[in-house]
């Protein structure tokens, strides 16, 4: 398990040796709805031309300046993680989107072959995490600097929060897929404020940057020390990946942009129908979704904070939250799958009743991988990934 670390769940197995069986056809109807519903959200991203209705969907001004800034330079999907509740109807929801910084990278590469392994007659969905990153990282480049690019020897940043283990190994990730794809680049990997601006130019300590790769939320490049980055990106003197575009898709309020566009006939009619079956229906006011148990979710906010449950709310704490000015996006409740899970700890493996989420990587329109956990109603610390087989291996 090389570059794969546990110290998110503070020292807590976050992989089991189980595995979970998938249909085939079930396999290819969520890997088919990706597909599709990544196709629609390219298509509204491109019809974004007004920073106001950028701002809407809660992102910062600073920002929404780079989504509609003409021309466009970079790719409107770079990597995408699409989180997909499977109903106990056995039906599939999308719950959200993870465009901006997209997490489990080693365990739907490195991880999920490993276990497989294990299941000595497993059959795996017919992906190829690596390579397909691989692929989006060198047309991306290609997009922005041109074919030349991957000839010379260019300098690519890659920026996180080191002091975090989890976001430090997301980068690893990136580094492999980077060399991989652009063998002659120098690839610099530094934390987050190692990075400055000059006059002209993108400095990771003393280098000097044609592309910037940020594990890190754009909507936190609008500080003080941060924002001349934007300026440079505006300018067009840095190429950032993954561009501004990422952070829009992100926002939960972009689930109501896709309804709203879906009435209004935007879509070309399987990406209006797939928009129709898999985004639960969600609105910024509670009172558009009529008399069901909803989800509050903020816009922004990542890893499950501030989700509310109205099941779990008083009445007076319903009301008062419906009537905030506050952003948030209220989503129609999704009752999730679950399955007991082999869970590793200190204490030895216990099994525990745990909630399933499938997470389905899109890289540059293709499906590139699943990052499946097993967790609370609201993934959190405690999840386990568990690859996904299809039918016909045995466990």
């Amino acid at each position: 398990m090389a570059g794969y670390t546990s110290a998110w769940t503070n020292g807590v197995l976050n992989f089991s040796v189980a595995a979970i069986e998938l249909h085939r056809a079930d396999w290819d109807e969520v890997s088919h709805a990706t597909v599709l519903l990544g196709r629609a959200i390219t298509r509204a991203l491109a019809s974004l031309n007004d920073p106001d209705v950028v701002e809407l969907l809660g992102i910062p001004r600073a920002v929404a300046r780079l989504v509609v800034a003409p021309p466009i330079r970079e790719p409107l999907q770079f990597l995408s993680r699409f989180d997909w509740a499977r109903t106990v109807e056995g039906g599939w929801r999308l719950l959200e989107i993870n465009s901006d910084t997209p997490a489990g990278l080693w365990e739907a590469d490195l991880v999920a072959r490993e276990i497989v392994r294990i299941h000595r007659f497993a059959t795996s969905p017919s992906v190829a995490f690596g390579e397909t990153l691989a692929e989006t990282w060198r047309a991306a480049v290609t997009d922005t600097l041109g074919v030349g690019a991957l000839e010379r020897a260019i300098a690519i940043g890659l920026v996180g929060f080191l002091g975090s283990p989890e976001d430090h190994d997301q980068l690893r990730a990136h580094v492999v897929a980077a060399r991989a794809a652009l063998p002659h680049a120098r690839l610099v990997v530094g934390d987050i404020s190692e990075l400055r601006a000059t006059a002209d130019a993108a400095m990771l300590r003393s280098t000097r940057l044609d592309v910037l790769f940020r594990y890190y939320p754009l909507d936190w490049f609008t500080d003080t020390r941060l924002a001349p980055i934007l300026d440079l990106v505006a300018s067009g003197r840095l190429i950032m990946l993954p561009g501004a575009h990422a952070v829009v898709s992100q926002s939960k309020a972009f689930l109501v942009l896709l309804h709203e566009l879906h009435r209004r006939g935007f879509f070309p009619p399987a990406e209006s129908a797939a928009v129709r079956c898999y985004v639960p229906p969600t609105a910024l006011e509670r009172h558009s979704l009529g008399r069901v148990d909803w989800v509050a979710k903020p816009f922004l906010e990542r890893e499950g904070r501030g989700v509310c449950f109205s099941t779990d709310l008083m009445p007076a704490a319903r009301r008062r939250l419906e009537r905030a000015d506050v952003d948030v996006v209220f989503q129609e409740r999704v009752a999730l799958a679950s399955a007991r899970v082999p869970i590793g700890s200190a204490f030895g493996w216990r099994t525990e009743q745990r909630f399933l989420v499938f997470g389905v990587f899109l890289a540059a329109g293709r499906v590139a991988g699943a990052y499946t956990r097993a967790g609370a109603r609201v993934t959190g610390r405690e999840a386990v990934f568990l690859p996904v087989l299809l039918d016909g291996s045995r466990s």
